[in-house]
């Protein structure tokens, strides 16, 4: 018998499994890593555009700066923005209980 059950991050009581079918792209799905993050909104929905550092002439120019490079932007609903919030503790705080304070101020790690 299948387990219709799943442990919820928070480590909290197992839940029913949503009914919803999961549909995987045949050519996957796509994924990007990102140096920057811009946050835009309006009234119903939120929005994070996701920028790449990149040096498109290292070859040519090997101390010209580097540009940004747009990858992508993921729109979602105020709600889903809660869950993404609760989420985003959730793992920072367990990340840093292992590893330590995640520092932010760039400027004291060049």
């Amino acid at each position: 018998m299948a387990d219709d059950t799943k442990t919820t991050l928070d480590g909290g009581e197992p839940s029913p499994k949503p009914k919803y079918e999961l549909i995987r792209p045949k050519d996957g799905v796509y994924q990007t890593f990102t140096d920057f993050i811009h946050a835009f909104w309006t009234g119903s929905d939120f929005s994070l555009r996701f920028y790449k550092a990149i040096h498109p002439n290292a070859d040519l120019e090997p101390n010209a700066p580097p540009v940004i490079e747009e990858r992508a932007i993921v729109t979602m609903p105020w709600p889903q923005v809660k869950i993404l919030r609760d989420l985003l503790i959730l793992v920072v705080e367990r990340r840093e209980k292992v590893y330590g304070e995640i520092r932010t101020d760039y400027s004291e790690m060049i």
